[in-house]
């Protein structure tokens, strides 16, 4: 009886190695057929970019650093690489390549030349830590992406309110005087300028001022225009002419290029244009000067010989210029001013 019991048990345990070897068998077989197929991975897509240019490739390598490898693209010293090397390749990566650049940055009225690896205007402003609200950038976008010798220009701008005490002409007025003959005035008012206190808003772009706003303004003293008196009294004048047998006594006053210029009144009577200088090249007597005389007196074109400032042409006329008198041309007002009114000697040498 034990021995009829312990039969089943010996006919299990002969099974089971039987089983074992099977399934080690299979193993076999499936590691002999990739042995000899060999194991292909999958290939996943990637895209390198090189500073702004993108290529995309498929690749079986399992990192960055092998497929730049097999690509044959070598990351030069001062370039930044991202992701880093040892990086496990995913399908769709981007592998980014920044090279150095030269780069002239400008900061308000600062100017910089750098060197940098950064990929885009972005980097770089995070990079250099350019603080965005108080630096507009110009021209260029964050999303642009450098370049060597790029340009990058940004704005400071600086709004401030100042008060500046300014002065205000108040003009001329002019009123007539029947006392006075038509070629007088005088001064019968002096012009004082009014005393402002303005506040304004001043714009300041890189430093330099781009817009001024009158906020507001307060009157500190005033003032008054000038007010001058023109006369009307017509004055009799003798119709003689000057003859160059005398010398007589002539009263001389001036006037200028400049106040020419100012009124748009530079060709003269006779034509020829008076703002080049207050001179005249004579073909016989050189260089003289030019002179305004009414020409009822004294003919356009006659060579007058002046005390102190030797000839002159008669080139102009003028309608305060009547009888014996004289308008000696002059560069600046300031001369003339300081000339005045003389009476002089002239005589009429043709």
């Amino acid at each position: 009886m034990n021995r009829q019991g312990q039969e089943p048990s010996t006919k299990q345990g002969r099974l089971r190695p039987i089983i074992l070897r099977a399934s080690q068998m299979v193993a076999l077989v499936l590691t002999m057929t990739f042995a000899t197929v060999g194991f292909q991975p999958t290939p996943k897509g990637v895209y390198i970019q090189i500073d702004d240019t993108v290529t995309y490739q498929e690749t079986t390598q399992s990192n960055v650093a092998d497929v730049l490898a097999i690509s044959e693209i070598e990351v030069e010293e001062g370039s930044t690489l991202s992701p880093a090397e040892e990086t496990l390749v995913q399908d769709g990566m981007y592998i980014t390549i920044s090279t150095p650049k030269t780069v002239d940055v400008q900061k308000g009225s600062e100017k910089t030349q750098i060197e940098t690896a950064a990929l885009t205007v972005a980097d770089l402003i995070v990079e250099q830590n350019i603080d965005t609200t108080t630096y507009s950038l110009q021209e260029l976008s964050p999303q642009d992406y450098l370049k060597d010798n790029t340009t990058l220009v940004f704005n400071h701008t600086e709004v401030t309110q100042e008060t500046i005490q300014e002065f205000q002409p108040l003009g001329v007025e002019y009123t007539t005087d029947d006392t006075l003959y038509e070629d007088e005035e005088i001064i019968i008012q002096a012009g004082i300028e009014q005393e402002l206190s303005r506040t304004y808003e001043m714009t300041y772009m890189n430093g330099e001022l781009t817009q001024k706003k009158l906020l507001s303004e307060t009157v500190v003293q005033s003032g008054q225009p000038e007010i001058i008196a023109q006369g009307t009294k017509v004055r009799e004048v003798t119709t003689t002419a000057m003859t160059t047998a005398a010398t007589m006594t002539m009263e001389v006053s001036g006037y200028s290029i400049e106040g020419s210029q100012y009124f748009d009144e530079c060709i003269a009577a006779s034509g020829y244009d008076i703002c080049q200088s207050p001179y005249y090249n004579h073909p016989v007597y050189g260089t003289i000067r030019i002179v305004a005389a009414d020409t009822s007196i004294i003919p356009m074109g006659s060579i007058i010989e002046i005390d102190g400032f030797g000839k002159a042409i008669v080139l102009d006329t003028g309608s305060y210029i009547k009888g014996y008198r004289l308008d000696l041309l002059f560069a600046t007002d300031s001369e003339a001013y300081a000339w005045g009114r003389n009476n002089v000697g002239a005589a009429l040498v043709e």
